[in-house]
């Protein structure tokens, strides 16, 4: 969720670079948690692709490359 973009949330940006990438998913948790770039505001899925930047940067894999893993992880998860 956005709330993994706070800057004092090292904690769980830590141990994001222990889930395996075909496990990985992430999601709005709207209403609330709003990325740290729009933190205040009330929260909706156009904000997610704030937290899919950051965890692009966080894991050092281009945006479009962790998009697809997270798609492809989306569709195994709901077996589509």
């Amino acid at each position: 969720a956005g709330n993994i973009t706070y800057k004092k949330n090292r904690e769980m940006q830590e141990a994001l670079k222990f889930i395996p990438l075909n496990r990985l998913l992430i999601e709005t948790d709207s209403p609330y948690l709003s990325p740290q770039k729009v933190r205040g505001k009330l929260n909706t899925p156009l904000y997610i692709g704030h937290t899919l930047d950051f965890i692009s940067q966080e894991l050092q894999i281009e945006r479009d490359k962790l998009n697809s893993i997270l798609n492809s992880n989306i569709e195994l998860f709901y077996n589509i």
